[in-house]
C-alpha cells in the first residue's frame, strides 16, 4: 500500500504456535487482534481521496468482516473479487480439490496432467528450482513469463512498481483491465 512516506505492507497474523509446517489450506487467521479494523482504517486513509476509492472500498470492507477462520477463505474471496473486477474468463482451479499430489516438479506435472496442458508457465528465476528433463520427458514444455508490472496513476507522488491490484483498483478503477492488457501487449 503507497502512502505519503512510501510503501506499508499488510499482512494478516495467523496462528504458528505448535503447528509446525501447516498445509496453506489449513492455515487458520489469529484473531487475537483486530487486524481486519487496522487494515481497513490504513486502506481508508492513504486511499480516500483516490478517484475509485468509493466504488470498491465497500466490497473490500465486506470481505474484510467476512469473519473468515481460515487465511485461504480470506485470500480467495479477496481474488474472486479481483477476477470478476478484471473480467477474467479462465477458471480458477485449487490444487486440492484436483486429487493430485506429489512434490516439487512431480506435482507440478501432475497439476498440468490433470488439467490438459501441455505446458507450464515460470518465470525465469524459478527454472534453477524445476527439473526440466523431467517435465520435457513428461511431455510438459515450460515456458517463460516475463512479467513487466504496468505503470498507472497512483496517489503520493512518482510511482512504485509492484504494489497490490487494490492499489491499481483505487488509482484506476475498471480501466486496470485495459492498462494490464496494454502493458501485456508491450511485452511482445
Amino acid at each position: 500500500m503507497k502512502n505519503n512516506e512510501g510503501i506499508l505492507r499488510l499482512t494478516v497474523p495467523i496462528r504458528k504456535k505448535g503447528r509446525g509446517i501447516q498445509l496453506i489450506r489449513k492455515v487458520e487467521i489469529c484473531d487475537e487482534t483486530d487486524w481486519q479494523k487496522k487494515h481497513l482504517q490504513s486502506i481508508y486513509q492513504y486511499y480516500a481521496r483516490a478517484p475509485y476509492f468509493q466504488e470498491y472500498f465497500s466490497i473490500i470492507d465486506s470481505i474484510y468482516n467476512a469473519n473468515h477462520f481460515l487465511l485461504i477463505d480470506f485470500n480467495l474471496e479477496l481474488i474472486k473479487f479481483f477476477w470478476k473486477v478484471l473480467d477474467l474468463k479462465k477458471e480458477l482451479y485449487l490444487q486440492s480439490e484436483l486429487g493430485v499430489c506429489g512434490n516439487a516438479t512431480n506435482l507440478i506435472i501432475n497439476v498440468c496432467k490433470q488439467l490438459e496442458s501441455d505446458t507450464y508457465l515460470s518465470f525465469p528465476i524459478v527454472e534453477k528450482h524445476l527439473d526440466l528433463p523431467l517435465m520435457e520427458k513428461s511431455g510438459i514444455q515450460n515456458k517463460h513469463c516475463k512479467f513487466e508490472p504496468p505503470v498507472y496513476p497512483q496517489l503520493w507522488g512518482e510511482f512504485i512498481y509492484n504494489l497490490s491490484t487494490l492499489d491499481m483498483f483505487f488509482n484506476c478503477g475498471e480501466k486496470s483491465k485495459d492498462i494490464i492488457s496494454s502493458a501485456k501487449k508491450n511485452r511482445g
